[in-house]
């Protein structure tokens, strides 16, 4: 097909993400108010959107991805040359440190790093500065990597503590032509059915001009919330929920994302998750993948997917 030439622009898709978890006995996280959460964002140099409510969790969609907050828990998550770690400063500004039962921030490898603002050792160089921590790698640390820090702090997650994390580079042209100003389609993420396994929850979303796609879910206090990133230099979506999941709803999703987006490559990150990704979907193989058991608490496995269209190939986690 055709290049896209509105496209070529350069923006930073792959993304930063903050978790934090206060101790019991606090006062709920959400009675800070918006006031509070906007202040937050903005020190990331990214602005609250839009926002939906239930009984359990605010969700706010941002210029640059999501957070969402619950009684106990934050989550932001933001792209572009955000700066997220001064995110976390504002927050420990607010809530002391001795009242924080974990603190966890990732960052993807960057498509373009010397664009960002800072490293990830300057930013986790900031954190220890507030309290200690252990950080480390998932993937080739020379390729596609998820580098992470957490605070240094046992912790007991609860069994249900889940997290599911797909990221996914350089997609279908044909699809990247869907979130772009000129080609919209009418629901441009209709196709992989997420009512399916979000059946009920509220959402929200927004189209960016010229192109550009942020997705928000929330039922109860579980979430989930697609970003995608169609510019021709560094095409980039994300998926992440919180939503407790069996081996075989996990592979389903999984399958269905990919199906959908047809990225060249892939990582899957689950935090107290399982899956088998046994015959995945045609085309897909699973090429590297690793399990490890945090200090932090958190048993984490990961898996790096690539499109190899002839072949297929299974590989339990």
């Amino acid at each position: 097909m055709n290049s896209l030439p509105e496209l070529r622009m350069l923006f930073e898709g792959p993304e930063k993400k903050l978790e934090i978890m206060t101790a019991p006995g606090r006062s709920s996280l959400r009675d800070l108010g918006e006031n509070f959460w906007a202040a937050v964002t903005e020190r990331a140099h990214t602005k609250i959107l839009s926002t939906i409510s239930n009984e359990s969790c605010d969700a706010y969609l941002l210029s640059e991805s999501s957070l969402f907050v619950s009684d106990r828990r934050m989550v932001m998550i933001t792209c572009g040359r955000t700066r997220l770690v001064d995110a976390a400063v504002a927050f420990l500004e607010e809530i002391p440190i001795a009242q924080i039962d974990s603190l966890i921030y990732e960052r993807k490898n960057e498509n373009f790093p010397d664009l960002q603002m800072t490293t990830f050792d300057d930013d986790t160089g900031e954190l220890e500065r507030l309290a200690p921590g252990i950080s480390m790698v998932f993937g080739n640390k020379n390729a596609d990597h998820i580098a992470l820090w957490h605070l240094d702090r046992h912790f007991e997650p609860e069994s249900d503590d889940t997290t599911m994390e797909l990221l996914m580079y350089d997609f279908d042209p044909d699809i990247r032509e869907r979130f772009t100003t000129s080609r919209r389609a009418v629901d441009p993420i209709g196709d992989i059915d997420l009512e399916a396994f979000l059946g009920g929850y509220d959402t929200d979303e927004h189209r960016f001009n010229p192109a550009g796609y942020s997705f928000n879910a929330i039922g109860g206090k579980t979430y989930a919330t697609l970003h995608v990133t169609p510019q021709t230099e560094g095409s980039y979506v994300s998926f992440e929920t919180n939503r407790p999941c069996d081996s075989r709803e996990t592979r389903t999703i999984v399958s269905r994302l990919l199906d959908f987006f047809k990225p060249a490559r892939s990582d899957l990150l689950l935090f107290q998750g399982t899956i088998e990704l046994e015959s995945i979907n045609s085309g897909f193989r699973v090429t590297a993948s690793e399990s490890r058991e945090l200090a932090c608490g958190y048993s984490v496995k990961y898996a790096h997917i690539e499109n190899f269209p002839t072949t297929r190939q299974s590989l339990p986690l």
